[in-house]
């Protein structure tokens, strides 16, 4: 039996290892998991952020065409713009995004402007320091 010394072992181990080439596939999993992660969470965030927006838009674009009507028919401001929040109400409480919401009667009472500013908290690409997703939207009737 052959006793070899402590640093002939070590020096023999370490050449075992680096010639060892096993593995491979989990390492590069491992490293593209995260990048994975990243573009999957990304995408069910941005694909919330875009259901919101499409709910809101359409809120705003119905509450100024509704508005715009009042005023057509004789209606005051304060009517107008009563009319035009009573259809941002319901997708306010159902969505729940945090930001501010503004109608304006313009052009000497002929038209109506909706502006819309959220944010949204974003869940997965908060991990990759995306803590939030602005909405902005404004329309015209």
């Amino acid at each position: 039996m052959v006793r070899l010394k402590v640093s002939q072992h070590f020096a023999r181990g370490g050449r075992d290892f680096a010639a060892h080439d096993g593995g491979g596939v989990a390492m590069m999993f491992g490293l593209l998991s995260v990048v994975l992660f990243g573009a999957v969470g990304g995408a069910v965030d941005f694909a919330q952020a875009y259901r919101a927006r499409s709910m809101y838009q359409s809120a705003l674009d119905a509450g100024s065409l509704a508005a715009a009507r009042v005023k057509q028919m004789g209606g005051t401001d304060a009517e107008a713009i009563k009319t035009a929040e009573a259809y941002l109400e319901p997708v306010k409480k159902r969505v729940g995004l945090k930001g501010t919401s503004d109608y304006s009667i313009i052009d000497q009472g002929t038209a109506v402007r909706g502006k819309v500013d959220l944010s949204m908290d974003t869940t997965f690409l908060a991990v990759m320091g995306i803590k939030k997703v602005p909405i902005s939207l404004v329309n015209t009737a």
